[in-house]
Order: C-alpha cells, then sequence, then structure tokens
C-alpha cells in the first residue's frame, strides 16, 4: 500500500506540517506522494527535495519573516481600486519576490531546478485568478492523473511552481 501526504497552507504555520512529517518518521510511516498548497507547497518541496525535518525546520525558522511578509502597498493600491476604479486590479498580498528567491535558493541548493528533476511525486496545486483556470504541477507521472478541467504541467521551474501555489502573482510565470 503506498501513502500519499496532502499538505494545506496557512502561512507561517504551514510549518506545522513540518512536526507532522516528523512524527510520521517517527513512528516508520514511508510517505510515497506528497503534495501542498500555499505554505504547504514549501513543506512538501523540501520534503521532496530530501531535506529532512530538521532542516525545514530551520528554514522555516530562519525565513519566517519573509514566508509571512505582505506588501502594504498592494493592499492599499486593492483599496483605491476598489474605491475609485470599475476595473479592480488583483496583486495580492506579496509581490512574490521573496518568496520566489527564498524557493529558488533551497531547491537549487539540492540541485533541483525543475520541478521534473524531483525524484519522488510531488503534486503543487495553483490557480490563475485572472481566468479561474486550475493547475497541477507535477514531478512524476502518477497514474489516475486526469481531469479536463485541470492543467497538468511538469516542464516548469520549482520555485515558480512554489510561488505560483503561494497566490504570489507573477509576470514571468507563463502558466
Amino acid at each position: 500500500m503506498k501513502l500519499g501526504l496532502s499538505l494545506a497552507g496557512g502561512g507561517i504555520k504551514g510549518a506545522a506540517h513540518i512536526g507532522a512529517i516528523k512524527a510520521l518518521q517517527e513512528e516508520g510511516v514511508q510517505i510515497d506522494y506528497i503534495s501542498g498548497t500555499s505554505s504547504g507547497s514549501i513543506v512538501a518541496s523540501l520534503y521532496a527535495c530530501g531535506y529532512s525535518t530538521s532542516e525545514m525546520y530551520n528554514i522555516f525558522k530562519k525565513y519566517a519573516k519573509t514566508i509571512g511578509y505582505f506588501d502594504s502597498r498592494n493592499v492599499l493600491k486593492f483599496i483605491k481600486d476598489l474605491v475609485f476604479h470599475t476595473d479592480i486590479r488583483v496583486s495580492g498580498l506579496n509581490s512574490g519576490n521573496s518568496i520566489y528567491k527564498l524557493a529558488k535558493d533551497i531547491t537549487y541548493a539540492k540541485g533541483i531546478k525543475s520541478i521534473d528533476g524531483v525524484q519522488m511525486p510531488l503534486l503543487i496545486p495553483a490557480v490563475n485568478i485572472k481566468n479561474e483556470e486550475l493547475y497541477v504541477f507535477y514531478s512524476k507521472d502518477i497514474r489516475g492523473l486526469s481531469n479536463s478541467k485541470v492543467k497538468y504541467i511538469n516542464d516548469i521551474e520549482l520555485a515558480g511552481a512554489i510561488r505560483a501555489s503561494c497566490s504570489y502573482p507573477r509576470n514571468l510565470l507563463t502558466i
């Protein structure tokens, strides 16, 4: 029997997933597939890249402000658009640059650039808020992945997939 683990978001609270993985490991439970959305995509990617739970914890501890940061200018811009314009532009709470740089640094440190370079099955979902299209970025073909409403992509930079799942829009991400 194979076990898959799916991790949710929650900002810096996503670090709690590290404790869950550690507890499973201490009980001898093997995780065969992993997925995560938002901050869960960070933990899932770290695990799939081969980071230990103590390394993951140290990364979250060191970069907690980066992970939880939001850009007040984007919030003010959204409020201004809401009050003064009929065309509302959603830019997210954060430009995503800091999350992208962190994700790039930690994945490249393990020699992994593209999601298809991850050795274990990893799934990272995202939504394009402009057209409501659903995406799943994946590392390995997993039997049963097919849904006509979802676009499956495995030729994307892992850091870009993490950023997309964290809901930080980025012009360079052409999904």
